[in-house]
């Protein structure tokens, strides 16, 4: 079976085939944004700019967000991905965040942590899964309002996102010319 990738949005779906990955926005109020500059000033524990290598916003106009952002497998040899998420428990704490959850499985190909912010006026809950896949780190994080005042239409949407998150094998395109 020959599989095609396009690289782009088609409907409610976002595609990224050079880094492996899709993801979906539940409705028209999500938007996909692919300009990811900010991602290298943002400080939540990602490695430095020479690591990362793309991703995607998945926002609305407030203040809910996820990112999607994928790092090359240099990042790993690093640093183990316990450390990474010490990284992001540390700038939490600098921020007087609360951890919610922190879990790294054992063989390490995937990790979560989640920490509530107390002084960010109700922008305070922000959730980050890493996954190891293809020789890539893929870190889906979502920020948005504390948990006890989303409604459970935004804790549906959160979910459908997280829960469309998919990766795929890259292969080196083939050109034929002469």
């Amino acid at each position: 079976m020959i599989f095609f990738c396009h690289t782009g949005i088609s409907q409610n779906t976002y595609t990224n085939c050079d880094l492996g990955f899709q993801i979906s926005k539940p409705n028209e109020r999500w938007d996909f944004d692919t300009d990811l500059n900010a991602v290298k000033i943002i400080r939540t524990g990602q490695p430095p700019e020479e690591y990362f290598l793309g991703g995607v916003y998945v926002a609305t106009t407030e203040y809910d967000h996820v990112l999607v952002a994928v790092f090359n497998d240099a990042r790993l040899k690093r640093q183990s991905l316990n450390e990474w998420v010490d990284d992001l428990e540390k700038i939490a704490q600098y921020y007087n965040a609360t951890t919610i959850k922190k879990e790294v499985a054992l063989d390490e190909d995937w990790a979560i942590y989640a920490a509530k912010f107390s002084d960010m006026d109700g922008l305070g809950y922000s959730e980050q899964i890493i996954k190891i896949k293809n020789k890539k780190a893929y870190l889906i994080q979502s920020m948005g309002l504390d948990l006890n005042l989303r409604t459970e239409k935004q804790d549906k949407e959160f979910d459908y996102i997280f829960d469309s998150f998919k990766t795929f094998q890259t292969f080196p395109q083939i050109l034929f010319g002469s």
